[in-house]
């Protein structure tokens, strides 16, 4: 690691006092679209008069208690993989290594089997689900570290460049070794899978290179492609919120961080990729004050209309927890972009929406699952805790 880069992390350290994982809590580096004319807050007001996002506790158990985790759907369930928890109170990080599937349709939530050459317990992976040949997961990359703030983290600090499957109705995990190119080991990336395709965007490298390269793994063929999308693309960074519209072959990323001469830093943009055209397009970030650590999916109102749902995430404080190493606090808030007027608004939520980051989620059926994840609480004194997240939260629009 470069001189330069570890002073930046022993800065950033000094400042947030969360690590690398838990940061990107300083700066709204990058600028978005505005979208703030007269007629799209019009647009958005109406939005909200007419929707409410509901949310309910679906299922329950501590073992989801967990961030840096992958939720992917497959089959009308919702597959929970890896991840860390990152104990702030004991400062130190437990890896599972395990998989968990939740049955939408009746809440039964279960540990599966799992035979084969296992990955190892990693964080920030991205993994997506295939339906061929009765589903699949692939988990790509990821990161194993010692807690943030240890001294040896560094050198502990891993990051893989590994592709796994794993055959879900034989419960066994294959290591793939595709010939050609490949991408280069990193975490904090996404993964869709639409059309025999796995679209791998974005992530950090072991030495904090932030990228926003695009590849594409196809199954049928055993390779990695790296894609040169037409036209503008997304500044590199790692971490963004992700959501595919499959009914109409387009991915979408909020945010996520950056890396540069001054740290971590939030990005404050919003794009669409179109996989038919392989061409990225800038819309209204909308979404304010600028917000890490959500998840993102799309879901179709009673309307008809399909929107794409940020949910939760955290926002920057300049309020301090005694003994609490993160100048952010999460938030409870759900925004929902319309697709076809392109337009944001905060909406009104009712049931059991809690306070949440470091979360994910996937959508079934027109209803987002999300789990994992964890809010600060402070007590009189300002001495905050984690509090984690063991619910399976199921959320679905409404009409008021």
């Amino acid at each position: 690691m470069s001189t330069s880069v570890r002073r930046a992390w022993i800065e950033l350290s000094a400042s947030v006092g969360n690590g690398w994982w838990i940061v990107g809590l300083i700066a709204s580096g990058c600028g978005g679209v505005a979208g703030s004319e007269p007629a799209l807050e019009a647009k958005g007001a109406e939005l909200r008069r007419g929707l409410v996002a509901h949310v309910d506790v679906i299922a329950e158990d501590a073992a989801l208690q967990r961030s840096g985790h992958s939720v992917v759907a497959l089959d009308r369930n919702v597959y929970v993989a890896r991840g860390v928890m990152d104990d702030f109170t004991t400062q130190t990080n437990t890896f599972p290594e395990d998989v968990w599937r939740l049955r939408t349709r009746s809440g039964a939530l279960r540990e599966l089997s799992q035979r084969g050459e296992q990955p190892d317990g990693w964080s920030y992976s991205c993994t997506a689900a295939d339906d061929a040949r009765g589903g699949s997961l692939y988990l790509f990359g990821g990161a194993h570290y010692l807690f943030e703030l240890d001294p040896d983290f560094f050198g502990s600090l891993v990051v893989s460049d590994a592709l796994y499957r794993f055959d879900v109705p034989r419960r066994r995990w294959s290591l793939l070794e595709p010939a050609g190119s490949r991408p280069s080991a990193r975490s904090g990336c996404t993964a869709e899978f639409f059309d025999g395709t796995l679209y791998m965007f974005g992530g950090i490298s072991r030495f904090f290179e932030v990228n926003n390269e695009l590849w594409a793994f196809q199954p049928a063929l055993g390779s990695w492609t790296q894609l040169t999308p037409e036209g503008d693309v997304p500044p590199p960074r790692y971490k963004p919120a992700v959501a595919l519209d499959a009914s109409a072959g387009k991915i979408y990323y909020y945010g996520g961080l950056a890396f540069g001469a001054e740290g971590f830093a939030r990005i404050d943009d919003f794009w669409v990729y179109d996989i038919a055209s392989n061409s990225f397009r800038q819309l209204p970030s909308g979404i304010t004050p600028v917000r890490d650590q959500g998840s993102m999916g799309v879901v179709r109102a009673p309307n008809g209309k399909r929107y794409v749902l940020h949910v939760g995430g955290d926002l920057p404080t300049t309020t301090s927890c005694v003994g609490f190493p993160q100048l952010a606090r999460a938030t409870s808030e759900i925004w929902a972009f319309d697709i076809e007027a392109e337009t944001w608004s905060l909406l009104d939520s009712d049931g059991s929406m809690p306070r949440i980051e470091y979360h994910a989620g996937a959508t079934v059926e027109d209803r987002f699952y999300f789990s994992g994840g964890w809010a600060e609480e402070p007590d009189p004194e300002r001495t905050c805790r984690q509090q984690w997240n063991p619910n399976f939260y199921e959320l679905s629009l409404r009409r008021r």
